[in-house]
This record gives C-alpha cells, sequence and structure tokens, in this order.
C-alpha cells in the first residue's frame, strides 16, 4: 500500500516545517539528512516549496522580527535579523538581499 514510502515522507516533512515552523531549505534539507533520506527524495521534498511563497515567508519573517529588535543602532538591528533568518535555514546569499534591500 505504500505506507512507508520515502519520497512521501519527505515532501510531508517539508511542507510541514515550511509552512508550520516557516524554516527555510536549509535547515530542512540538513534534518532530512540527519533522518538518513536519500538525497533524491530530499530533492523531490524540496520540490514542494514554491519560490514566491519562500521569499514572500523570508520577507514576513523579516518584518515580523524587525518588530521585536529593540537595538541602539541599525547596524545592530540589521544583523539580528540575519543572524534570525539564517538560523531559521534561510540561504545567506537570499538572507543579505532581503534584509539589505528592506532597510
Amino acid at each position: 500500500h505504500n505506507f512507508l514510502n520515502e519520497e512521501r515522507f519527505a515532501e510531508a516533512y517539508v511542507s510541514g516545517k515550511f509552512r508550520i515552523k516557516r524554516w527555510g531549505r536549509v535547515k530542512i534539507r540538513q534534518q532530512l539528512k540527519l533522518k538518513k533520506i536519500s538525497a533524491y527524495s530530499i530533492n523531490k521534498g524540496m520540490s514542494v516549496i514554491d519560490d514566491d511563497e519562500y521569499i514572500k515567508t523570508a520577507k514576513e519573517l523579516i518584518e515580523s522580527k524587525s518588530r521585536l529588535i529593540k537595538s541602539k543602532n541599525q547596524w545592530d538591528k540589521i544583523n539580528k535579523l540575519k543572524r534570525y533568518l539564517s538560523s531559521k535555514g534561510y540561504e545567506t546569499e537570499l538572507v543579505h538581499e532581503l534584509v539589505d534591500g528592506s532597510n
């Protein structure tokens, strides 16, 4: 009946971690590797994430976190935002582009 399907698990895992926990691709991929999921299944699962929705989610995280950050100057705020998004698993290049572009 195909209950224990690695590809299906990867797709469900990626979908859940992205939509519910709002994790980035780097963190999701890393966690799937720790669960010993094959590279093929990881790539298949990662295809569930839509690029536009991914960027939109990252921007929403930036907006919500920037309201919560209390910092003395803009430099600290930018660095805290970048660190936060990196810890959520978003790619470094995307983080720099979005955070520097929003300020």
